[in-house]
């Protein structure tokens, strides 16, 4: 089936994560569900047209901008494999324009915030959850590491001699990112407490682990995350994501070039990293007192 044979071309030769993997496939059967009720049996069947008019149908169903964006490069995409694999010579996505993306900043907590929850987040050498979920939200926030990157860790990853972590990132990429005394500590307290905890504990296998010492999930992570902001009373975004934007967020802020916020983050492109050139308005505003004889 040609969905099957996309979905592994996304997965090992593009090596799409498994969300954006999932997602393109979801967009596909999406179209595919939507051309068969116009009664358009094949996808090499439509027109640009009918793409137009799908378009159109998710804009009166609210979907927002960006996922309009995602849904015609998903299509995009499975059209130029198609051709690619010589089923159509046709690309009927290519060419349709949609309205640009609103610029958005993004959303990160502030560092007197973050600072305040870590200091008071409790653990236990003998409760394997609560120190868990403490080497979760510091290595987070201390890395900028993604989500799907911080479940691929390992135990013979993390280096406590030069004291750094090597990060596999998108497209099998890696990268070195530095790391403090105080998390290696966590790390090595987080270590005898999974001892304690799991016979079977791989001291070189996988760093996050679930509750019942198995690999961790994306979910689980996301739990974690969202339930010690909420617990912290902090008002953006709860989400692995918003501590990736946080520590890039905080870099800038203290003045490290973008370069180097580029490397630490595993972008390919330094486009990508230039949306973390913006100062927090508490920066603007300390600026403003210090700099401006008006104020």
């Amino acid at each position: 089936m040609v969905v099957e044979e996309f979905r592994e071309y996304l997965a090992y030769e593009k090596r799409f994560s498994v969300h954006t993997t999932e997602a393109y496939i979801k967009d596909i059967t999406q179209f595919t569900s939507y051309i068969n009720d116009l009664g358009i049996e094949f996808l090499y069947a439509v027109s640009s047209q009918q793409i137009r008019l799908w378009v159109v149908h998710l804009v009166e169903n609210n979907y927002q901008a960006s996922s309009l964006h995602r849904k015609l490069s998903s299509l995009n995409t499975f059209y130029k494999f198609s051709i690619r694999k010589g089923y159509t010579t046709i690309n009927p996505a290519k060419g349709i324009q949609l309205p640009k993306l609103p610029s958005r900043l993004p959303k990160y907590v502030e560092q007197k915030n973050i600072e305040n929850f870590l200091n008071h987040m409790q653990t236990n050498e003998d409760d394997f959850v609560s120190i868990r979920n403490k080497v979760v939200i510091e290595i987070l926030y201390a890395t900028g590491i993604r989500r799907q990157e911080l479940l691929n860790l390992k135990w013979k990853d993390i280096d406590e001699n030069l004291k750094q972590v090597k990060i596999l990132g998108k497209g099998n990429k890696e990268r070195i990112v530095p790391i403090s005394n105080e998390l290696i500590q966590l790390l090595l307290t987080y270590k005898i407490t999974c001892k304690k905890h799991f016979e079977n504990f791989d001291s070189w296998g996988q760093l996050i682990l679930s509750d019942n010492g198995g690999k961790a999930y994306p979910v689980l992570i996301y739990r974690i995350v969202h339930s010690t902001l909420k617990e912290a009373e902090v008002k953006t975004q709860k989400s692995p994501h918003v501590l990736r934007h946080t520590f890039a967020t905080h870099l800038s802020n203290q003045g490290a070039p973008l370069n180097d916020i580029k490397e630490l983050l595993g972008h390919a492109s330094l486009a990508s990293t230039q949306v973390y050139t913006h100062n927090s308005i508490e920066k603007l505003k300390e600026i403003f007192k210090h700099s401006h004889p008006k104020a």
